[in-house]
């Protein structure tokens, strides 16, 4: 049994968040682990949002507190729950994403027993919003070392972690000055997690899906902007963070930095045309895919980043064609 003075924070940041909201925290009713507190910062909704916490709130045992501030995006919404939480455990969780019923008693778990720096769990994709999730009946982890979470969040689609699948420790966060860059848009959660994990010394990597993400095919592409390439950006700073470890590998780096590339590429080839020349124009996109060609952790990443060798205009409408396909489906 956990003991109660371990409380955490769960922090859900929210933005017209209104048809979800709900569904979130019925996720946080659930949990076998009740030592935990619930800070949701309504950054600038304007829709029914807050109408939606109160209404749950009324019937609910949830300890919710909620917090309302004029938009500044979702990472000033994170700082100012990080800065405002006293409880020595936090954890994120997106307004329209949900927990197993046992994440938290899982996570807190294996992190009390072993006396981990961080714990991550594995997620899952999820289009169906009334899906229920089975909590699994024997939990399967293993004890690993910060290079090992560095490599398993590297290969984040492949192994299935976010930095919502973290737990983290407050004075980690405090004694080394982590807080999300306020400054970008994308990128952050990633700068983020890769920045505490440089903190951490020992860790627990739970091999089950606790975290339950949900796919909006709503909002997938149709806001894309150019300032996606805020997620490279993010990377060079990951990179420049992490210079000064002595496990620090240049090959690590440049793959990291190429792979973000090569997502923006692929993004703005489903997206947009002038995007996708822009990105060309500004970033060493041959470069990246003449490394994604060979190390990309994804067979179907190697051969797209092929084919853009081969011919850039020829990976666009490829692309673009299979982004079209999918969607008419």
């Amino acid at each position: 049994m956990i003991n109660e003075k371990y409380k955490t924070t769960v922090i859900i940041p929210c933005f017209n968040a209104s048809k979800t909201i709900e569904k979130t925290l019925a996720s946080l009713e659930k949990q076998t682990y009740k030592y935990f507190q619930v800070y949701i910062v309504n950054d600038g909704s304007t829709d029914e949002t807050l109408s939606a916490i109160e209404r749950y709130r009324k019937g609910s045992l949830l300890n919710i507190t909620v917090f309302t501030k004029e938009n500044a995006g979702v990472s000033a919404a994170r700082n100012y729950a990080i800065n405002r939480c006293n409880t020595e455990l936090i954890t994120f969780l997106d307004a329209d994403d949900e927990y197993d019923c046992g994440f938290l008693n899982s996570m807190i778990q294996v992190l009390l027993d072993n006396d981990f720096d961080t714990v991550a769990a594995r997620y899952e994709f999820t289009r169906n919003a009334e899906e229920t999730f089975v909590l699994p009946s024997k939990l399967n982890y293993k004890e690993v070392s910060k290079y090992d979470l560095v490599k398993l969040y590297t290969h984040k689609r492949i192994e299935k972690i976010n930095f919502c699948g973290f737990l983290y420790k407050k004075k980690i966060l405090n004694q080394y000055h982590i807080r999300f860059d306020e400054k970008i848009r994308f990128g952050e959660d990633t700068l983020f997690i890769y920045q505490y994990l440089k903190y951490c010394k020992r860790g627990g990597f739970i091999d089950e899906p606790l975290y339950h993400y949900y796919i909006n095919e709503a909002s997938a592409t149709h806001s894309v902007t150019y300032d996606i390439v805020q997620n490279i950006e993010a990377y060079k700073k990951v990179v420049e963070y992490w210079k000064d470890d002595p496990q620090y590998d240049q090959k690590w780096g440049a793959y990291i930095i190429s792979r973000a590339i090569w997502s923006a590429a692929k993004t703005f080839a489903q997206t947009s045309k002038k995007y996708f020349e822009k990105l060309q124009k500004e970033y060493n996109v041959h470069e990246a895919m003449k490394l994604m060609a060979k190390e990309g952790d994804e067979r179907t990443i190697r051969i797209s980043a092929k084919i853009f060798l081969l011919n850039p205009n020829l990976f666009y409408h490829i692309i673009n064609f299979s982004s079209k396909v999918r969607d008419n489906k």
